[in-house]
């Protein structure tokens, strides 16, 4: 079936503000059981590796995820080696952040991945679990019997949100991209207000 439930919206008008790196550290990534920890990452996470996730906020500039041949990333008490538990942010841009220029952050989730994320639950970005650089295009991609599995919002105003292989799973709370494309994967949003990320909204005073 090529899609289920699916509550994604395909445009948005909202403008969100700098996420700021300058104080954060930046780290290269290792695979389990080390844990991860918030910062700036400017080379990829690549295949054949379980990465575990510290709650925080992750600035990929530049490199950025590509995951296949039974790889994941998780987060919270459920992983191989518990973390924290609080959810993730993660902002894929270019490598010259926030200048612009250099090439951008990808993101791919394949080949038998399998990945369990939360949104952070509480903070600036409280509900939102991959923001994509509106200079980015490239699309974010479910497939090969990868999946993602959790709460929070994808928003990527420039790209496509793809699933492009039988057995793929897509499980989150709300999609906000360009185009969303189920193609012959699932997709199943399990919509919840508190769980998404919620910008600033006008409002009318006196």
């Amino acid at each position: 079936m090529a899609a289920k439930n699916v509550a994604a919206t395909t445009t948005t008008t909202e403008t969100a503000t700098c996420v700021a790196t300058s104080s954060l550290p930046t780290y290269v990534a290792a695979c389990s059981p080390t844990i991860n920890q918030p910062g700036v990452y400017t080379t990829a996470w690549n295949s054949n590796c379980d990465y575990l996730m510290a709650p925080g906020n992750y600035i990929f500039m530049g490199g950025g995820v590509s995951l296949a041949g039974n790889s994941s990333l998780c987060t919270g008490s459920t992983c191989s080696t518990p973390t924290a538990d609080g959810g993730v942010f993660m902002f894929f841009t270019n490598s010259s952040y926030p200048s612009t220029g250099g090439s951008c952050a990808t993101v791919g989730l394949n080949g038998n991945n399998a990945t369990t994320l939360t949104a952070p639950d509480s903070g600036t970005y409280k509900g939102m679990l991959m923001w994509q650089d509106s200079a980015c295009t490239g699309t974010i991609s479910v497939g090969g019997n990868g999946s993602i599995t959790g709460t929070g919002s994808i928003y990527a105003p420039s790209a496509t949100v793809s699933g492009n292989g039988n057995g793929s799973q897509v499980t989150l709370s709300q999609i906000v991209a360009q185009r969303v494309n189920t193609q012959n994967a699932n997709f199943t949003m399990n919509y919840s207000y508190g769980d998404n990320y919620v910008g600033d909204v006008p409002a009318l005073v006196e």
